[in-house]
């Protein structure tokens, strides 16, 4: 008898972690689903934006990896090519650091995949978040000049169809989104408190007025000379399915036919629209809409004519601006919902302290409820 009920300790203590292991996976799962759900709520949090910045930084991180760069092409169809059209000295510092690159480049292009990969694993946790951010910033700044050429944006031919203002500008944006205001929030918190709101630093009004900038940014670039000729727009798309996956070729030398030598008047609608999506969130007028009608563009300038970063090519070195204007979007989505949750609970609480105060009688004698 004792040596059944040991047997059936035995077994049932063997048993316990597998079961405990069970419920844990299971917990981390509905711990996600929350999150998702939370997230397709518009309960977007800080914490949301930092986990997902630091994906796609491990993502940049992975295609630094790839076999081409650690090649001579790295800097010969990479780096050098962002100094054409360059001021003079900005041409100078991008070239000059492909120089300096070249005798030891395996070594630098491994150590640059490993700050990515750093920067992003440091996102992943909460106590790491915050650092993760600041060196992310650092890096940043040093990739939008000497590697990105500061988006082009001085060369006066970029637009948000070839990736302005520069993916890593984007980075740093989203970044302070996601800059953590309180140690109190969770790596799984989905709550809406101004201490987990993911307009971070910057705020509602200043989340706000990035986005305005950035988009009445897209349509100034859209309107300047290089980009409002007739035929720049199909340029760009045809020149932009060099090295391209067969879909994503087809797609942007069907759009340059399109478009043909009408791309003046593609470009001043473009301009208009860009124009509206900026003002309409900016002043608040109906932003959902407007922040939904942004990810539609960002994402149709993903794939037409920034062909999904160049990753399908295997020369691509990150996913480009459009997932970041769409990521921005989102974190502005989480910013109009805690908006409004806000307005429908003061407005419940007035109400409620409007009955509070309500005066009733009871056999002649006046009481408060």
């Amino acid at each position: 008898m004792r040596n059944t009920i040991n047997s059936r300790r035995a077994r049932a203590a063997h048993s316990a972690p597998s079961i405990q292991g069970n419920l844990s996976g299971t917990g981390k799962l509905d711990a996600m689903a929350r999150s998702l759900a939370a997230i397709a709520r518009g309960r977007v949090t800080a914490r949301h934006l930092q986990v997902t910045l630091g994906v796609i930084w491990l993502l940049d991180g992975a295609l630094q990896l790839q076999p081409f760069m650690f090649t001579k092409g790295f800097l010969t169809q990479i780096l050098e090519p962002t100094a054409a059209g360059q001021p003079a000295p900005i041409a100078h510092s991008i070239l000059g650091m492909a120089h300096f690159l070249q005798p030891n480049l395996i070594a630098w292009n491994a150590l640059f995949a490993g700050v990515q990969l750093a920067i992003g694993a440091g996102l992943l946790f909460t106590k790491t978040a915050k650092p993760a951010l600041l060196g992310s910033f650092v890096w940043s700044f040093l990739v939008w000049w000497l590697a990105e050429g500061f988006g082009g944006l001085l060369t006066g031919s970029a637009s948000a169809l070839t990736g302005a203002p520069g993916a890593v500008l984007l980075y740093v944006v989203v970044g302070l989104c996601a800059w953590p205001a309180s140690s109190s929030a969770t790596a799984d918190s989905v709550s809406a408190s101004p201490a987990n709101s993911p307009a971070g630093i910057l705020g509602s009004r200043g989340a706000r007025a990035v986005w305005g900038a950035l988009w009445l940014g897209f349509a100034a670039l859209s309107l300047m000379p290089a980009n409002i000729k007739p035929g720049a727009l199909s340029g760009v798309l045809a020149s932009s399915a060099s090295g391209e996956p067969g879909v994503l070729a087809g797609l942007d030398r069907l759009l340059a036919r399109l478009i043909g030598g009408n791309g003046t008047a593609v470009s001043i609608a473009l301009a208009v629209v860009e124009t509206a999506i900026g003002v309409a969130v900016l002043l608040r007028w109906h932003p959902k809409a407007f922040l939904g009608l942004g990810v539609a563009f960002a994402m149709a300038f993903w794939v037409a004519g920034q062909d999904l970063g160049g990753i399908l090519s295997g020369q691509g070195t990150d996913p480009n601006a459009g997932p970041l204007v769409a990521l921005l979007a989102v974190a502005l989505w989480g910013v109009v919902s805690q908006s409004s949750a806000a307005l429908v609970a003061e407005r419940r609480s007035r109400r409620h302290n409007a009955q509070e105060h309500v005066v009733t009688t009871d056999g002649g004698i006046a009481f408060d409820a």
